[in-house]
């Protein structure tokens, strides 16, 4: 599958571009400005454009968009009017985790660090999964059908999910 992501350096997309690029999709993506992330997925072998332009979606089966792309992005109203698989963040996350043998981390705090734990132990236990973390810190592509994700209920996306396994840290109205 030909894939393009709006917002690639974000903590979110780029975690998400690494598991795509590991599947053996093809992967492209841009962003407002070039940045450490972009350099790194660059040299990963993703085709990275700085700036927004309604050509990067030209053949291409999906454009995965971040939460801060506005509705009204010309790559987006492009990807639309070509008939380009259009998906946010939260529901590419949604449909990586609904595939997987999965392990949703939730709760107002400590998701991050429960997350990283988690993977840590699955990986040290020779279970090679994929780990998808909120900050963008230490997100891996593995090689196996398990798969842990921080999954955030702020913006509403939480409902998108389906594990097969959730861990909640806690319950706030912080959120």
């Amino acid at each position: 599958m030909r894939v393009h992501l709006m917002g690639i350096g974000g903590a979110g997309v780029s975690a998400l571009a690494r598991v795509y690029l590991a599947r053996g999709d093809e992967v492209s993506g841009c962003d407002a400005q070039a940045s450490e992330t972009t350099a790194e997925l660059e040299d990963a072998g993703i085709a990275i454009e700085v700036g927004h332009d309604p050509e990067h979606v030209l053949g291409k089966d999906l454009l995965v968009f971040s939460g801060a792309v506005r509705e009204d992005a010309p790559e987006l109203v492009a990807a639309r009017s070509m008939g380009v698989e259009v998906k946010t963040r939260a529901e590419a996350l949604a449909g990586f985790i609904a595939e997987a043998d999965s392990i949703a981390v939730g709760g107002s705090h400590g998701k991050t660090t429960v997350t990283h734990m988690t993977g840590h132990i699955l990986t040290e236990a020779g279970l090679d999964p994929t780990v998808l973390v909120g900050d963008g810190s230490h997100s891996r592509a593995g090689g196996s059908r398990w798969l842990v994700a921080e999954v955030d209920e702020s913006d509403g996306s939480l409902v998108m999910h389906h594990p097969k396994r959730a861990i909640v840290t806690n319950i706030e109205l912080d959120h």
